[in-house]
């Protein structure tokens, strides 16, 4: 042996491994910097908190250490290879289908995961197969050219090297450890009012993950400011509003799946209408419910049926899957308050985002999922129509009833992806060029205006009722190509996320006049709206959101707002300046998390 030349090859040796470190980093991150690509730059990779660097290095370096153990170097390595090429993929798709990270509380909904994809058409761009290099370079230094580094290095070198491995992560773990408490300070301080874009360009996606795992932990997020007298002083201040009278309509609560108009952000033109119908109904108020992300169907569900913001909730997507719902306010508990039957009804699986759970911990009376539908028809391979999924809807409707109705209903034909059918399938044209998602915006308004004709039969039949009933239609978010598609002239940045954010509502009654127009209303104001609109009784926290209504109609936690003017303002900007903005997220805070006082009343129906 060349004693001589030991120093170099023991150093070409920490090279490699070094240069193995990084390259397992990089594909943590890899998926985001494809998302990101045109906005990175130098200082926001290396100008991130410390703490991303100290989880960066962790993650890898730990569960390579415990490998080492049971396996030796090239076998932990190897594993690791793999595994970080498998989660930057899955990132990538889940960023580019769901609409933000692959985080912890995502595995907990595996099937609805995997029942999703198995809708759309996935592709990897060529940005990402960058991740097969990075896996190939790793595997010739783990089986090639670090075991030839190692006969020339110095004697003990590989267990001077697992002892450093070791000693690393431990130091790694044990930082992790003690900031912990700081983490999401760290974290909320770097990105203030901004959304998961944010957190990962700054913070990148090791720092991310645990922050999420500690909002997890934490279940909600305390409103700043928030205390429990100032909760009590503001439901002292709001007594709610009460009824001329106790005969009530039946109420049909619709959330359409996907259900989003395209030219509300996008510049495309069409061979003809997909949405006439539905905004040529007569007696009817039209609207636009803005929700808080796009493709986060639980999310927008949550809302709408409690009338919280989600901004209390810390960064959840799946409220479902991670809050106890038994004994929750919500309009289920309100209406049976009030002498309402009530049904939920969803068209698929009731599994997915812990429906079969939540339903029946809300109280609903009849719950029915997909196996409990009428035979729900496809078109091509688009399952469970609006169509058929209302039949459904008019069955239990027209049970005889002696009390008043609430029926809440989730669609599901309007679900992505939007390649499933033959291009002869498509009745609806797009005439712009929308580069390779033409034929998926085809097919998408297609069904879009399969859904508009849907719901005029449905309007038809209710209008031939003799019971009194009000109807109210939105839907939970737009299709995960919007952003692909060519801008609508005019707006500038902030309008055009709105917009990305607005899906069309409309309020019809059998038996009364209720036009209006109600122009951009936050998700969680919906049913305090078609409330007021039925002529029923308001809780004060409902009574609360209307007043609210007035100054700031529209609270996206996506990071835009909008006063009753029309002026767009950013999160934390709108927060300063709006005390009933503040109060309401103090009583949404409330209503979720603080059960050390006695509000109940607050969220009752006025006498």
């Amino acid at each position: 042996m060349n004693t001589k030349k030991q120093p170099l090859y023991t150093c070409l040796y920490a090279a490699s491994v070094a240069l193995l470190v990084l390259l397992q980093c990089c594909q943590l991150e890899w998926s985001g910097f494809v998302f990101f690509a045109d906005r990175m730059n130098t200082s926001l990779i290396f100008g991130r908190p410390f703490l991303y660097y100290v989880l960066s290095a962790g993650a890898v370096a730990l569960p390579t250490l415990l490998l080492k153990i049971a396996g030796g170097d090239r076998v932990a390595g190897s594993i690791t290879c793999v595994l970080y090429t498998a989660l930057s993929i899955a990132n990538y798709y889940v960023i580019d289908l769901h609409g933000s990270p692959l985080y912890p509380d995502e595995f907990l909904n595996t099937k609805t995961a995997f029942q999703v994809l198995s809708g759309y058409e996935l592709t990897l761009p060529k940005k990402m197969l960058t991740l097969l290099l990075f896996a190939v370079v790793e595997l010739v230094l783990l089986w090639v050219v670090m075991p030839r580094l190692q006969k020339w290095t110095w004697q003990n070198t590989k267990r001077r090297a697992r002892l450093s491995a070791a000693v690393a992560s431990l130091v790694a773990l044990a930082a992790v450890g003690l900031s912990y408490g700081q983490v999401r300070t760290e974290v909320e301080n770097y990105i203030g009012f901004q959304t998961w874009q944010t957190t990962m360009e700054s913070c990148g996606y090791p720092l991310a993950f645990v922050t999420r795992i500690s909002a997890l932990l934490h279940h909600t997020t305390r409103p700043e400011g928030y205390t429990t007298e100032k909760a009590s002083e503001i439901a002292a201040e709001n007594t709610g509003v009460s009824a001329a009278t106790t005969e009530y309509p039946d109420i049909v609560l619709i959330l359409n799946e996907t259900f989003y108009d395209l030219a509300a952000s996008t510049s495309i033109e069409t061979d003809r209408g997909y949405l006439d119908a539905f905004y040529a109904t007569e007696n009817a108020a039209h609207g636009m419910a803005v929700v808080s992300a796009i493709g986060k169907t639980n999310l927008t569900e949550y809302e709408l049926l409690t009338s919280n913001t989600s901004a209390v909730l810390g960064d959840y997507s799946a409220p479902f899957s991670c809050l106890d719902m038994q004994g929750a306010n919500t309009i289920v508990s309100y209406l049976q308050s009030l002498g309402y039957e009530t049904w939920g009804m969803h068209a698929n699986d009731g599994i997915n985002y812990g429906r079969d759970k939540a339903y029946p911990a809300m109280g609903f009376d009849h719950v029915i999922f997909q196996q409990d539908f009428e035979p729900l028809e496809n078109y091509g391979n688009r399952a469970n129509t609006d169509a058929s999924v209302y039949n459904t809807l008019l069955r239990e409707y027209e049970q005889p009833a002696d009390g008043p109705r609430f029926f809440y209903l989730l669609t599901y034909q309007n679900h992505g992806g939007w390649a499933q059918n033959d291009a002869s399938l498509d009745t609806v044209h797009t005439l712009t060029d929308c580069g390779e998602v033409t034929d998926q915006v085809d097919e998408y308004l297609t069904s879009i205006a399969m859904s508009d004709a849907a719901l005029q039969d449905l309007l038809q039949t209710l209008s031939e009722s003799e019971r009194p009933t009000i109807v109210c239609m939105m839907g939970d978010h737009g299709p995960s190509f919007l952003t692909q598609l060519p801008a609508k002239q005019g707006l500038d940045e902030q309008a055009l996320e709105l917009a990305y954010h607005e899906t069309p509502l409309i309020l019809w009654a059998n038996y009364k006049d209720v036009s209006s127009a109600l122009g951009n209303i936050n998700i969680t104001d919906v049913v305090p709206q078609l409330l007021r609109a039925a002529d029923m009784p308001l809780s004060g926290y409902y009574e609360q959101i209307l007043k609210l209504d007035e100054e700031m109609p529209v609270r996206g936690k996506f990071g835009v707002c909008q006063q009753a003017d029309g002026q767009l303002l950013d999160y934390s900007t709108a927060w300063a300046l709006s005390t009933p903005m503040q109060a309401y997220n103090y009583m949404a805070y409330t209503n979720v998390a603080d059960k050390e006082i006695d509000n109940e009343t607050f969220y009752q129906p006025a006498a």
